[in-house]
C-alpha cells in the first residue's frame, strides 16, 4: 500500500506541480508577481494540470484496488487440501478446507523405507473434492505425503505433510504457507518432486 501512495504522490507532484511551473516560467518568464491578476491567470493556467493529475491518481488507485480485489477473489476460490490425522490416529485423511473445488488430485506417499531410498511407494489418482469434503484411505499413511491438485482455473497446487507439519506450494514450488515453510523445507519439497522415483499411477 505504501508503494501505491508514493506513486500517486509523485504523479501529483510531477503532473500537477512541476510540469505547469516549468511550462509557465518557460513561456512567460519573470519572477513572482505582486499583481493579483497575474496570480489569477496563473491559477487558470494551473487548473487543467491539477485536474489531469487528479485523474491519473484516481486511475492508479482504481487499478490497484481492482488488482487487489482480483487477487482476493482468486484466494477465496482457491482449494486448500489439508492433510490431517484421522480420528483414530492410525493414518491421515485429506480435507478440502478451501472454498474452491480441488480437481485432478494425485497423492504421493513415501513410507519410512521408501523415503530412505528416495522413492514414493504410492502414486494414487484420487477423486476431485468440493469444499468441505474429505478423503480417507488406509494407504494414506507414511513419512511423507504430497498431494497435487488443480483449481477451476487450471492452477496447480501442492500440499505436503512431513513430520506432522503441513505446507502449501504453488506450481512453481513457491511456498504459500510462508510463516510455516522455511527455505530448507522448500528446497526439500522441490527435491522430492524432481528426484524421488514414483511407481505407475493407480486408482485408490
Amino acid at each position: 500500500m505504501k508503494q501505491i501512495i508514493w506513486v500517486v504522490v509523485i504523479l501529483f507532484f510531477v503532473v500537477g506541480c512541476l510540469v505547469p511551473l516549468c511550462l509557465y516560467r518557460y513561456r512567460f518568464g519573470g519572477g513572482l508577481s505582486f499583481d493579483s491578476k497575474e496570480w489569477s491567470n496563473f491559477g487558470g493556467f494551473w487548473a487543467p494540470f491539477v485536474a489531469i493529475s487528479n485523474t491519473l491518481a484516481i486511475i492508479v488507485i482504481t487499478a490497484y484496488i481492482q488488482k487487489m480485489e482480483w487477487a482476493r477473489n482468486a484466494i477465496m476460490e482457491r482449494p486448500f487440501i489439508a492433510i490431517q490425522r484421522t480420528k483414530a490416529a492410525d493414518g491421515y485423511q485429506l480435507v478440502n478446507v478451501g472454498r474452491g473445488s480441488a480437481l485432478n488430485m494425485i497423492a504421493l506417499v513415501a513410507s519410512s523405507d521408501s523415503f530412505a531410498a528416495q522413492a514414493f511407494n504410492q502414486n494414487r489418482i484420487c477423486y476431485s473434492m468440493r469444499s468441505g469434503e474429505d478423503f480417507t484411505k488406509s494407504w494414506l499413511n507414511g513419512a511423507l505425503i504430497i498431494v497435487a491438485y488443480d483449481d477451476i482455473f487450471s492452477n496447480r497446487y501442492y500440499s505436503m505433510m512431513q513430520s506432522d507439519r503441513l505446507h502449501f506450494f504453488d506450481d512453481r514450488y513457491r511456498a504459500l504457507s510462508k510463516g510455516v515453510t522455511d527455505a530448507a523445507t522448500k528446497e526439500n519439497f522441490k527435491m522430492y518432486m524432481e528426484k524421488f522415483k514414483r511407481p505407475e499411477k493407480t486408482w485408490p
